[in-house]
C-alpha cells in the first residue's frame, strides 16, 4: 500500500453525478437502452433494465456510514 497522501488544492471543488438510467431502471427510451438491445454488445446478454434499485431502498447502502472506508 502506498503511504503517500493525496492533497488537493484548497479551492478544489468536489462533485458527484449519476443518471436516471443507472438509478431508476425501467427506462427503455434512451440511447443506452437502445445500445444494450443490440445483440452482441453485451456478451452475456444482460441489461441494466432494473437499474441499481436506488429508489427501492438501496440508497440506504450508499449512506450507511459503516460502508465508508
Amino acid at each position: 500500500m502506498n503511504d503517500r497522501a493525496f492533497r488537493f488544492p484548497s479551492d478544489f471543488r468536489w462533485g458527484t453525478a449519476t443518471s436516471a438510467h443507472q438509478c431508476e431502471g425501467l427506462l427503455a427510451n434512451n440511447d443506452w437502452a437502445a445500445w444494450e438491445a443490440i445483440p452482441g454488445n453485451i456478451t452475456d446478454g444482460t441489461d441494466s433494465n432494473r437499474g441499481c434499485q436506488w429508489w427501492k431502498g438501496r440508497y440506504e447502502e450508499d449512506f450507511d456510514p459503516c460502508q465508508v472506508k
